[in-house]
């Protein structure tokens, strides 16, 4: 980190848990802390969700910029990691809104095919992260600066040795 200027306090920190997903098929998924780990490190797929009470930034998977501590919702491990400063494209959620309305306006088949932007948080829908990546950003930053939704993991630099 330091050899490419990137200070402690911009580290990004993921807990992780056991997660159960029930597919509309009737089949459920298991995944444990080392295989989401895993997945975030090397899948050609992104881990996309898995954060109890909805995706409040769109989908995507949540990192809070602690400096590299616990998130404190997930107890069996912590992955940590940085933002990849030649592929992270980050906006900040208000500065999205703003730029979603414009697009909408200007992309009048792309807000038919996927609804008005919304990011309201009522049952964890909206479709922030698909105005996002249309728009060419990968990362959503919540105004406050701390918290991150990881669209594209492409966007990350993850520790290997993560605990």
């Amino acid at each position: 980190m330091s050899d490419n200027g990137i200070p402690q306090r911009e580290m990004l920190s993921r807990s992780l848990d056991d997660v159960t997903y029930q597919n509309p098929d009737g089949t459920t998924i298991k995944l444990t802390p080392s295989q989401i780990s895993r997945m975030l490190k090397t899948s050609r797929f992104n881990y996309i969700g898995g954060k109890v009470g909805g995706q409040m930034y769109g989908a995507g998977a949540y990192f809070d910029m602690n400096g590299g501590g616990s998130t404190g919702y997930g107890k069996s491990k912590v992955i940590n990691a940085v933002l990849n400063p030649a592929t992270a494209r980050v906006i900040d959620d208000q500065t999205l809104a703003k730029k979603a309305a414009a697009f909408a306006r200007t992309h009048p088949k792309f807000a038919r095919a996927v609804g008005p932007y919304d990011s309201s948080f009522s049952g964890g829908q909206n479709n922030m992260s698909i105005y996002a990546m249309a728009m060419g950003y990968n990362v959503i930053r919540e105004h406050n600066g701390d918290y991150h939704n990881v669209i594209d993991r492409r966007a990350l630099v993850v520790r290997r040795d993560d605990r």
